[in-house]
């Protein structure tokens, strides 16, 4: 989830806990917030220890930008992305790791293999 605040509207910055209630209602995870300040290019009013509780009280990336000036906006996305990625293979991850736990999840011999080396051929597999 990303959400966005005004660098120079500290009043953005206090709304953002009611979007964090309206997604929540939506049942959004949470978890993996991003914060963004737009509008770097103008003269920041937002406390920088407002901020800094803000990301300490939700545990999120955090990001300033400006699409006028385009600073931080490659920035801010490609990290995005990267840690998107990483939480999904952690979870692909932990899903093989529950497989191969799960008896009926172990992986079976399979039967051609099993005869091709009983009868001494070399095979190649995966």
């Amino acid at each position: 989830m990303i959400l966005t605040y005004d660098l120079n509207s500290e009043e953005s910055l206090q709304r953002l806990p009611e979007w964090i209630e309206e997604v929540a209602r939506q049942k959004v995870d949470k978890a993996h917030m991003v914060l963004v300040g737009c509008k770097k290019d103008l003269e920041i009013k937002v406390p920088t220890d407002a901020v800094i509780k803000f990301l300490s009280e939700n545990g999120c990336l955090h990001f300033e930008t400006s699409a006028k000036t385009g600073e931080g906006v490659q920035e801010a996305f490609s990290k995005i992305i990267e840690e998107s990625a990483l939480r999904k293979l952690r979870q692909m991850q932990g899903s093989l790791i529950e497989e191969v736990e799960k008896p009926e999840g172990r992986l079976r011999e399979d039967k051609r293999l099993r005869e091709a080396n009983s009868s001494g051929k070399k095979f190649i597999c995966c």
